[in-house]
């Protein structure tokens, strides 16, 4: 779930950017092009991670019930696993560029 934000956060960032390279850089059809499909994906974005987020809380409901401390520790918990899941992306791609920066010395 924490994973869903994040990329709702980073489409907005995005659309943002578009946004303002319009305004920094002179406008162009390409800029334009930029924001209107960095906008549609943002809105769909929305639409999904909602959808997403009121499926994955039934589904939390039907497995633990009504307790909000068991909810609580079970959002801590899927917070973690998705640093672990970034952490494990991060090392390999770390490890990926220090092999190809030896290789190519």
């Amino acid at each position: 779930m924490f994973m869903l934000f994040a990329f709702g956060v980073m489409a907005l960032l995005l659309v943002l950017y578009a946004a303002l390279s319009l305004t920094i850089f002179a406008v162009s059809i390409a800029n334009i092009t930029q924001l209107i499909v960095c906008s549609i994906a943002f809105i769909g974005e929305v639409f999904f991670i909602n959808r997403y987020f009121h499926q994955f809380g039934w589904d939390i409901f039907t497995q633990l019930g009504d307790d909000a401390n068991l909810r609580k520790l079970y959002g801590t918990f899927q917070v973690f696993v998705a640093m672990i899941k970034f952490d494990m992306v991060y090392a390999v791609l770390l490890v990926v560029s220090i092999f190809t920066f030896f290789l190519s010395l």
